[in-house]
């Protein structure tokens, strides 16, 4: 049986809850998925610096940059300089996702993505943690203080997550006795990988809930971001009163299930009469007997029913 055709990766797999959730509304209130610069106020790169930049962003070292464009490598870093202040960016780490953002580099698509989701997967939570800190722009030192670990503790990871993407380093053979320089720094090719893997279930998580409810407990403040809790995406038929925001350290799972509960006592107890004082035609169609009711009260008040 050929299997080359079909898919090796599940949509319902954890990595889609985990990086393809809104992180902020915009000005309008609406959710926004913003994780790549804002370039679109940057100075405009000429076509050469355009091409230095994408060719650092993917890996490549000046000297390769340099050997492929047929120029110095003074030249090369007088472009990078030029680059960086245009986009106003201070390291690779940010100008990655500068130069995606203005779509100056192909991401891997088809089954060089799934290839690529499946490395991602394959990382350790901490692992992942190192890597999505890397794609904001800090460095591996910055890295391994916000991650509470020691310098060669986050070295160590970014070797593991430059082993699961088969990224390795080319060396120039020697010249004239003198060593060769690095022909590739796997770091670009890394954050190219998981910018590609977080644009992959930010799609797929959009599909999955067409519908955002955002709680009235949501406060827009002046940069337009709001907590990662506070802004949950969740159809629309989960959750009958989306003025009830998550409590303190409630995960978006046990908010829903919590939700879910009020809207089976709600069924539950609304009698027939009741329902046509209010307006409505008939009893809500999800109504249930007083033994489910007893059982949402049991794991509302007990928290039996939360996910955990």
């Amino acid at each position: 049986m050929a299997m080359s055709n079909e898919k090796r990766v599940n949509p319902d797999d954890a990595w889609i809850e985990q990086l393809g959730k809104p992180n902020g509304l915009d000005k309008e209130g609406k959710p926004t998925w913003n994780f790549l610069p804002d370039v679109r106020h940057c100075r405009k790169l000429t076509k050469t610096q355009a091409k230095v930049a994408a060719l650092l962003a993917e890996g490549n070292s000046p000297y390769a940059v340099a050997e492929a464009m047929g120029i110095s490598t003074n030249t090369i870093a007088k472009h990078k300089r030029t680059t960086h202040i245009k986009l106003n960016v201070s390291n690779r780490q940010q100008l990655v996702g500068s130069v995606v953002a203005l779509g100056l580099i192909k991401l891997p698509t088809g089954n060089e993505l799934e290839d690529t989701i499946e490395q991602y997967n394959s990382l350790t939570p901490r692992q992942q943690e190192a890597l999505q800190s890397l794609a904001n722009g800090l460095s591996i030192e910055d890295v391994g203080k916000s991650m509470g670990i020691e310098f060669h503790t986050a070295n160590d990871h970014m070797k593991m997550i430059y082993k699961r993407f088969n990224l390795g380093r080319g060396r120039i053979s020697e010249e004239n006795g003198k060593p060769g320089h690095n022909l590739f720094d796997p770091m670009g090719a890394a954050i190219l990988n998981f910018i590609a893997v977080k644009l992959e279930a930010i799609r797929i998580y959009k599909e999955r809930y067409p519908e955002i409810i955002v709680t009235s407990e949501s406060p827009v403040n002046g940069a337009g971001a709001v907590p990662a809790a506070s802004v949950e995406a969740v159809p629309a038929a989960t959750a009958s009163d989306a003025t009830q925001p998550p409590m303190p350290d409630e995960t978006p799972a046990q908010w829903q299930a919590r939700l879910k509960t009020y809207q089976l006592l709600e069924a539950a107890i609304l009698p027939d009469q009741e329902a046509k004082e209010s307006g409505q035609n008939s009893v809500p169609s999800n109504t249930v007997d007083a033994g489910t009711a007893a059982i949402a009260t049991k794991r509302l008040i007990g928290g039996e029913g939360l996910a955990k």
